[in-house]
């Protein structure tokens, strides 16, 4: 209850309380709601739509528990790596991923999670109209869009950036 308060009270300044791997922990705040087109490389917050693959993750507490989005899930923040007509490739079972040629940094999917249970992996392609793609280039190990594809645009409501952070 008083971790619910808590997180309530910095949404409400603007503020978010990453305490996942993703991105370095700490306070990070909202700089501008986002309208499309959206910014490659920018940091941004979604609400991740209901779908199996996040059902899955949530059920697996890669999602951190309960959150204010529409479908109870939390919102997650990633870095929009890839846009509509963006073209995304591996390299490889367990290589690089690459967005228009370019290697994204920590971007390999791992075949398995920490508890060793298998990963169902994106296979890449043509980022569709009206959709991004999210991922973690500071964690190897973080759920993003490696393993889910493709978000629509609307899932993403704010950029943010960090105010205080610990690596």
């Amino acid at each position: 209850m008083a971790a619910a308060a808590i997180l309530g009270t910095f949404e409400v300044f603007g503020l978010t309380l990453n305490m996942t791997p993703s991105y370095p922990r700490g306070i990070w705040r909202r700089v501008e709601a986002v309208e499309p087109p959206l910014t490659r490389g920018r940091m941004a917050l979604a609400c991740p739509p209901s779908s199996p693959a996040f059902d899955e993750a949530f059920g697996r507490g890669y999602m951190g528990g309960p959150g204010w989005c529409l479908n109870g899930y939390r919102p997650i923040m990633k870095k929009i790596v890839a846009v509509a007509g963006d073209i995304v490739t591996f390299d490889g079972t367990g290589g690089a991923m690459r967005v228009n040629g370019q290697e994204i940094p920590n971007s390999a999917r791992q075949a398995r999670d920490a508890a060793g249970r298998p990963m169902a992996s994106w296979s890449g392609g043509a980022i569709p109209p009206h959709q991004t793609l999210l991922v973690s280039d500071y964690d190897p190990y973080s759920f993003d869009g490696r393993y889910y594809g493709p978000l629509p645009e609307t899932s993403v409501y704010a950029y943010t950036e960090p105010v205080l952070t610990v690596p």
